[in-house]
């Protein structure tokens, strides 16, 4: 196997040594010193409870780089709740070659020039590095407002300006991942993460646990507490009935207690065999304000962020599964093209391209029995994107199709369904539209381009052609057709 080198952050402490690694005190001067992957081994040989940021913050630099965003990271101790961030725990200089030469090998056929504009594609090379068998799982954090989350990726997204500098005290688990994994940003990691296994580049695996949500303020600390049925009191108690079979009285047994036995307090009869003068019922608690017996209580859900009372079945459920590369995936690392990096038509009517082609076919036929019903094809481009963001930066780039992607939206009808294909091009069915009237769409949308400004003109453009669907056309496969009018000027 190729040796790799292996790179050491000390912190003050001493690293494993071979005489094969370079030395760094900072990680500030290993991303100006190194610009190829390599094995990084982060001492933390002087680790206490509660000096955890420097780690994080040296995963988090790590992940950040387009360099080492796929990199084999090992500590040579366990730093409480960090150790989902790194590759393993170990002082094993021999064992931790093996295992991260392994990773960088397969990362060497990461398209890695493409690493840099796109934080999705480092995190389909962080997957691909580690196998076939790697599996991106939920962490549980139960401090989070969110439960679970996916650290692995929150560390490599793309990040908004920090301006809170807080320190907390992280001498438990509980505060330290808290600190540490952000809500907001395992928010948005989860979000993203699940947006790649919709677009295909991931797939599920596991489902590892289902986390029920405030329909309010989707927070997952929830208290649920049992009522009563008839006044929704809190003040229900579990209590032993007693039934009369001679008047029929229902009532906890002290209420039939009566020195040594058991008497009716309604009708007075004395009772002394159960089956015949009494039984047991089912109802089995009884509520202290109003005093109904009831056998099952009435649940209620209490927010403990924002304070909402809502019913179980009005709760939003949230599944957390685990996730590994798919087969479009390994093919994005490879190539460097990942097509859903900016995107437009956001919204309910966007569906996947198989869902579109259904439409399609059964639009076609539709037409065929009623020809008056007939619709058309929009297809949308986006050209120059690469360019753009070489010129103006992918912020300010992203900021300009957000906006694009409103004005748009605003353009566009509710029954307009929406698709994007492989090759990157947007299409929409316009039911019941003239070629006309397509065509005039087309043209409003392609004014749209002065969105741009001085930066990005010449670079980034937007093309947008109506095609009528004719009885000849109809005919066609719906794939076929796509790839047909997707040639057409």
């Amino acid at each position: 196997m190729k040796k790799y080198p292996v790179l050491r952050l000390l912190n003050g402490g001493n690293a494993p040594g071979d005489g094969a690694a370079h030395d760094y005190g900072s990680v500030r001067e290993l991303l100006a010193a190194e610009h190829s992957p390599a094995i990084i081994i982060i001492d933390s040989s002087r680790y206490l409870p509660g000096e955890g940021r420097a780690y994080y913050e040296d995963i988090l630099n790590l992940r950040q780089s387009p360099v080492f965003c796929y990199a084999p990271i090992f500590f040579t101790r366990s730093v409480c709740g960090l150790d989902i961030l790194a590759d393993g725990v170990s002082d094993d200089i021999g064992a931790i070659e093996r295992e991260g030469g392994a990773i960088l090998a397969r990362g060497e056929r990461v398209k890695a020039s493409s690493l840099a504009g796109s934080y999705k594609l480092r995190m389909l090379s962080y997957m691909y590095a580690r196998g076939s068998g790697y599996e991106l799982t939920p962490y549980c954090v139960p401090g989070s407002k969110w439960i679970y989350g996916y650290p692995a990726a929150a560390v490599i997204m793309e990040r908004e300006p920090q301006t809170d500098e807080t320190c907390y005290d992280c001498r438990d688990i509980r505060s330290y991942n808290r600190f540490v994994f952000d809500d907001k940003e395992m928010a948005a990691a989860t979000k993203w993460i699940r947006n790649l296994q919709r677009r295909g580049y991931t797939e599920h695996t596991a489902i590892y646990d289902r986390i029920r949500l405030c329909p309010k303020c989707q927070t997952g600390h929830l208290n649920y507490v049992d009522v009563c049925p008839n006044c929704g009191s809190l003040n229900i108690a579990k209590k032993r009935m007693l039934h009369c079979f001679t008047c029929g009285n229902v009532a906890p047994e002290s209420d039939f207690r009566r020195d040594f036995s058991l008497v009716c307090p309604r009708c007075d009869t004395k009772l002394r065999h159960i089956g015949s003068d009494y039984d047991h019922p089912l109802e089995s608690y009884q509520c202290e304000d109003c005093g109904s017996s009831f056998v099952e209580a009435d649940v209620k859900v209490s927010c403990l962020n924002c304070g909402a009372q809502s019913l179980p079945g009005e709760l939003t459920i949230n599944n957390f599964y685990g996730y590994r590369l798919g087969e479009r995936g390994e093919e994005a690392v490879r190539t460097g093209i990942i097509s859903e990096d900016f995107t437009l038509f956001g919204g309910t009517n966007v569906v996947s391209i198989q869902t579109f082609c259904s439409v399609v076919k059964w639009l076609s036929s539709f037409r065929g029995r009623y020809p008056d019903a007939g619709f058309s094809l929009l297809r949308v481009k986006l050209i120059g994107l690469s360019e753009a963001e070489d010129v103006i930066g992918a912020a300010e780039l992203r900021k300009l199709i957000a906006e694009l992607d409103t004005r748009i939206r605003a353009s566009v009808r509710e029954t307009d369904i929406t698709t994007l294909d492989e090759d990157g091009t947007f299409w929409l069915i316009l039911p019941r539209t003239s070629l006309d009237g397509g065509t005039a769409l087309a043209k409003r949308l392609e004014e749209m381009s002065s969105l741009f400004g001085e930066q990005a003109a010449g670079k980034l453009g937007l093309s947008a052609k109506c095609f009528m669907v004719s009885d000849a056309v109809a005919k066609m496969p719906p794939q076929e057709l796509l790839k047909k009018l997707a040639k057409e000027d």
